[in-house]
């Protein structure tokens, strides 16, 4: 299954007390360091179609990283239930304060079941809508603009609004330039697409939109930008085979490993307005929607054709918003 366009997405496997454990950990460590710029981030999996005592692990777990009440959660990557068993699902969320879906949607009928990549998945996630607001759960909606999706955007909104319930919140969006979405360069909306937005994309939310911008503009609003201190994500990754020695090493001594592989990567790349140079395409038209996004393509095509010897996984240039 194409979920969230991220490629492959296995089961997790890791046992989720053990990870909440050492989460805790950093959490502790946080507060006892006094480090009010070091934010944490926690991602368990994509997919929450787990038991609930896990989905009431992570709700109590985010609730003590962002230290406010955690109601949402998603409901891509799920297995295919019919009505009555996604009602005792939903039913089962609710129980313990898990109050509002989320849902995203590229297009509708079979352009959507095509972007997701499983037939019959439009029909299901609508009438899984349908339940969770039977159940008086509220809902939230992503809606991605896409050359596809676009043309459906007024039949998909009829068809959401036909379904009962209360929607939270609604926004449109860009696909991000990650994982398998990587080779749809071909579905980007361009300039001319932006500024000819129907009515019913401009009056709504429409995420970061403030940061939607060509390859070309991008390559302007780089040259003119001021340099300043960037933040950026220290990835660790925790799983069933490293958690033992994760378990075992100080929070302090993690990140001070973390930081000074992330740093070597950084030291053997071109700054920003280099890679903008040697990488940019001035006559590209298609839309990113922010700036992690045409920093990872131009350092795909530098890392094509030159050579380094650190962790490719620490050169995502994702600037902490």
């Amino acid at each position: 299954m194409r979920v969230c366009l991220r490629g492959r997405q296995d089961a997790t496997r890791l046992d989720f007390s053990r990870f909440e454990s050492l989460a805790r950990r950093f959490i502790d460590w946080r507060e006892q360091n006094g480090c009010v710029d070091f934010a944490i981030v926690p991602s368990y999996s994509y997919s929450f179609d787990f038991d609930v005592s896990t989905l009431a692990g992570w709700k109590r777990l985010l609730e003590a990283v962002y230290r406010r009440p955690q109601e949402g959660f998603p409901l891509g990557g799920l297995r295919l239930r019919d009505p009555f068993g996604m009602r005792i699902w939903l039913a089962e969320r609710k129980a313990i304060g898990m109050n509002t879906v989320s849902a995203s949607f590229a297009g509708h009928g079979t352009v959507y079941d095509r972007w997701v990549g499983r037939e019959g998945d439009f029909e299901f996630m609508t009438q899984t809508l349908r339940t969770a607001g039977a159940l008086g759960m509220g809902r939230s909606e992503r809606l991605f603009l896409a050359k596809s999706t676009l043309p459906l955007i007024g039949q998909l909104l009829e068809k959401l609004d036909a379904i009962p319930g209360t929607i939270r919140d609604r926004y449109f969006s860009l696909f991000f330039y990650r994982g398998a979405a990587v080779s749809l360069e071909h579905e980007r909306i361009t300039e001319r697409d932006r500024d000819h937005l129907p009515a019913c994309v401009t009056n709504a939310r429409m995420w970061m939109r403030d940061s939607w911008l060509s390859e070309r503009e991008w390559i302007h609003a780089v040259r003119e930008a001021a340099e300043s201190p960037q933040r950026v994500h220290l990835n660790l990754d925790v799983s069933a085979a490293n958690i033992g020695l994760l378990e075992k090493t100080p929070c302090g001594e993690l990140l001070a490993t973390l930081e000074a592989r992330t740093r070597k990567a950084y030291a053997a790349m071109p700054g920003l307005p280099e890679l903008s140079k040697a990488c940019g395409n001035p006559a590209n038209t298609r839309v990113y929607m922010c700036r992690d996004d045409i920093e990872s393509k131009w350092l795909d095509q530098y890392l094509a054709n030159h050579s380094y010897d650190f962790d490719r996984s620490l050169t995502h240039l994702y600037a902490a918003l």
